[in-house]
């Protein structure tokens, strides 16, 4: 859970801030700029992630404005206590396999495969 609360407080550094690289664009996408925000909301491939972990949740995935929010909607969408703790435990599986994927591609030189 360490990888979604560094991602949702923003304390989570990203390759412009740990690591002056070649490029400061999206490994992932190849368009926007590295930042945070963009690598775990944003960017056009980590959506399609998303959008498969809503359709796996059975919930519908409507429009987040930022991180915070689509975190937010995903662990209050329950309120059981089942519920919560489902989703406080799911939801950060996304981050710490796009965190993985993009570690892959800058570090190990390999494509995404998925």
């Amino acid at each position: 859970m360490e990888i979604v609360a560094q991602s949702y407080s923003g304390s989570f550094q990203s390759k412009i801030e740990i690591i002056s690289l070649s490029s400061d664009v999206c490994p992932l996408c190849s368009v926007e700029e590295d930042t945070v925000e963009h690598l775990f909301h944003s960017c056009t491939v980590v959506s399609e992630v998303w959008k498969w972990f809503f359709k796996w949740c059975k919930l519908s995935m409507e429009q987040h404005t930022s991180l915070d929010h689509l975190i937010s909607s995903l662990i209050n969408h329950d309120t059981s206590d089942k519920g919560k703790k489902f989703m406080e435990t799911t939801v950060g599986c996304v981050p710490w396999f796009v965190w993985k994927a993009r570690n892959n591609v800058v570090f190990n030189n390999t494509r995404r495969r998925w």
